[in-house]
């Protein structure tokens, strides 16, 4: 549950300079959970078009590390796909069920929308 929405998410966020996706996922993790993790493979590219954004889901291994509260989630956890709570970003649900559902592939999708965090912005959530 993040800190700032009250919602769920995946942990994520942007590459700093110089950085590959698959380096920002590990770095991510580790400061949002507090876990080390090793990525396996890359499931999914996602294309959102009004934001002229190109997001990456990698599929990870937990290697190390505590789950711990962070500066950005107040709670954290792990769900069985049919008990993700109802408070999850849309678009990170659609991704977690895109990697189990095409296990040996990398799903490649547009997605539309506004996402929890721009709802909040305009004053929607």
């Amino acid at each position: 549950m993040r800190e700032d929405l009250d919602i769920w998410n995946l942990p994520s966020g942007g590459t700093e300079q110089g950085e590959p996706p698959w380096t920002t996922v590990v770095r991510e993790v580790r400061e949002e959970t507090g876990l080390d993790v090793r990525v396996e493979r890359l499931s999914g590219v996602y294309w959102r078009p009004e934001q002229t954004e190109v997001n990456f889901a990698f599929v990870c291994r937990v290697v190390g590390g505590l789950l711990i509260r962070t500066w950005e989630a107040v709670e954290t956890g792990y769900f069985p796909p049919d008990e993700i709570p109802e408070r999850t970003a849309a678009r990170h649900v659609d991704r977690v069920r895109d990697a189990l559902e095409h296990p040996d592939e990398t799903v490649m999708k547009t997605q539309f929308g506004v996402s929890w965090w721009e709802s909040v912005e305009q004053g929607g959530g």
